[in-house]
């Protein structure tokens, strides 16, 4: 048997079945069968050529691995298995019973690690630019007090102040935005290489991100905005 990187390599698109192959051990051998590709290692490995074997012809073998497929949790077959297996070899030692997920996770551990490092310092950048933007925000506010009170005394709706406010910070993350977006996919490539199944340009991701800037932008110029709300006119034109 052998897989389909095998077959594509070395005989493109003809049927490679009954074709003979030559191995390392200078021995003909028919191809019976063309199998599926399949990683053993890592999740990141490439597809190789791979031929499989009778495994009882293999005079060298150190070991024996068993493959269960099962409809419901495999963990549960766990002690069948050792049972059945015992009874057709009692001498045989069974050791490293484990999962396909579980295998999976392992091969995961440093992307995992990556992932939630990446995602702490993502965290930490949006504390920051939430800080940052409610700092802006609230001076922007102070030093238009005057103007503010202008606007009030001339008959200007509390809610129209209040709205100027949230535009103004909804215009500086829509400038963010349009100059992080296209820098965040260009990035992706990089991030790309650190993690697994990454792509370039996920829209779910994109417009999570945007969405939850937007979120922290809202609550970070909502202190700022109810100030200018509440404002007293008087008090504000007498602000210097």
């Amino acid at each position: 048997m052998v897989n389909r990187a095998l077959a594509q390599r070395y005989f493109k698109d003809e049927d490679p079945i009954g074709r003979r192959i030559t191995l390392r051990t200078k021995t003909e051998l028919e191809i019976v069968g063309v199998v599926a590709n399949a990683k053993y290692l890592s999740l990141r490995e490439s597809d190789v050529p791979t031929a499989y074997l009778y495994s009882l012809d293999d005079r060298e073998r150190i070991g024996l691995e068993l493959s269960v497929r099962t409809s419901e949790d495999p963990l549960t077959f766990a002690s069948d298995i050792r049972r059945e297996v015992q009874s057709v070899a009692r001498t045989v030692p069974i050791s490293d019973v484990r999962t396909l997920s579980r295998q999976v996770e392992r091969s995961l551990v440093k992307e995992r690690l990556v992932a939630r490092l990446l995602s702490a310092f993502s965290v930490l950048a949006l504390v920051l630019a939430s800080v940052g933007l409610y700092g802006v925000l609230g001076y922007t506010v102070a030093r238009r007090t005057n103007e503010i009170g202008v606007r009030l005394a001339l008959g200007a709706p509390r809610g129209t102040i209040f709205r100027s406010v949230l535009r103004e910070s909804w215009t500086v993350v829509a400038i963010g935005c349009a100059i992080g977006l296209p820098a965040a996919i260009v990035l992706a490539q990089l991030l790309a290489t650190l993690l697994y199944g990454v792509t370039r340009s996920d829209p779910r991701v994109l417009a999570g991100v945007v969405a939850s800037v937007f979120l922290v932008a809202t609550m970070a110029a909502a202190a700022p905005a109810w100030r200018a709300f509440r404002v007293d006119p008087l008090v504000a034109l007498r602000h210097e």
